[in-house]
């Protein structure tokens, strides 16, 4: 007689469900939100959320230009058309005076995309979409453990989407997660990342994240808010340290907290070069390893083009710097004379 045998756990749920359901519940707990939903790239979660909002062509979705293709590409993939407005002149949050004027009769969703684990006024423009109707999703792959007024930025839109890369503080080596009060987009989402639970009814997609993955995510959280603190230390380091008089740090919100993926500095004066010089003396910029740019600059996207000062400004005469927790304090002393020395 042949015997089938399959690891239950407890509650008679299968092993590997199970391990994912906890990340999920880990996540929850973490940022203090109602659902979460663990699926395999930050992309995978935008996709889901634009899903769930139902948007199609021809709606729109108004997003920052100072986002990385990343975020466009979703939302091109959903039929929607892209409107960029300009971000505020001190952050990267759009800019509601704006918004106001971008927003028409086709808008579905706007995308915000708080970059580099920097916060935003984030309710702010929470009240301003929320006053018209509109969802609101954040974009926040750069942004664990970046907190406003005491609470995760994914605690003033109505989806937050978060990626797990390689290259993120918290990181399962890839992969992403989805975080929601509503248990309608919940569920949605859910049943879309699952290929509609094949009940040949509902369409739906493969995006879910394995169960390896999600036991890396478990071990993974707890150690967040160690390297937060590291990486917040070593960034205090290096600004006090800053001395040039036309360098300036992108300056933090009052009542703010950030993650600090990564540094940003810019010349006050908007010359341009400051990423360039730095890369030259060896230490990377996102600016050039990414070759970023107002996004209607790449070719791809340039028939979305649209007036905003302010992302092209910040833009071309900022560079990240990045805050690696195992820098020895010679690197630091490096970093710093070499800000400092910026023939500008």
């Amino acid at each position: 007689m042949k015997h089938e045998i399959s690891v239950k756990t407890e509650g008679g749920e299968g092993r590997e469900n199970y391990i994912i359901r906890e990340y999920e519940r880990k996540l929850k707990t973490y940022f203090g939100a109602a659902y979460c939903l663990a699926v395999s790239s930050g992309t995978a979660a935008l996709i889901a959320a634009m899903k769930v909002l139902e948007i199609k062509s021809p709606e729109e979705v108004i997003t920052s230009p100072a986002a990385p293709l990343c975020t466009a590409y979703p939302i091109l993939a959903s039929g929607a058309t892209l409107v960029f407005s300009d971000i505020r002149h001190d952050n990267f949050s759009l800019d509601p005076a704006g918004l106001a004027e971008k927003v028409t009769e086709r808008t579905k969703a706007i995308v915000d995309v708080p970059m580099w684990g920097y916060p935003t006024p984030a309710e702010e423009i929470q009240e301003w979409a929320g006053e018209r109707g509109i969802p609101l999703v954040f974009d926040l792959a750069h942004c664990t453990g970046t907190m406003r007024n005491g609470k995760s930025l994914s605690a003033y839109c109505d989806i937050a989407c978060y990626s797990t890369q390689k290259n993120k503080i918290f990181s399962t080596g890839e992969g992403g997660f989805l975080l929601t009060d509503q248990e309608g987009y919940y569920e949605q989402a859910l049943l879309y990342t699952r290929m509609g639970n094949l009940n040949g009814h509902d369409f739906g997609l493969n995006y879910k994240l394995s169960h390896l993955q999600a036991e890396a995510g478990i071990s993974g959280i707890d150690k967040v808010e160690c390297n937060l603190s590291l990486r917040r230390n070593n960034s205090r380091k290096i600004t006090e340290g800053i001395s040039h008089p036309n360098i300036a740090l992108l300056p933090v919100l009052p009542g703010s907290l950030p993650s600090y993926q990564r540094l940003v500095f810019y010349t006050k004066d908007g010359r341009k070069g400051l990423a360039q010089y730095m890369e030259d003396k060896g230490i990377p910029s996102d600016i050039g390893k990414y070759a970023i740019k107002p996004l209607y600059g790449y070719p791809i996207l340039e028939e979305y083009i649209a007036f905003c000062p302010n992302t092209e400004r910040v833009l071309s005469s900022m560079t990240t710097v990045a805050v690696h927790i195992g820098y020895t304090e010679e690197e630091l002393a490096y970093i710093i004379d070499t800000i400092n020395s910026f023939p500008g």
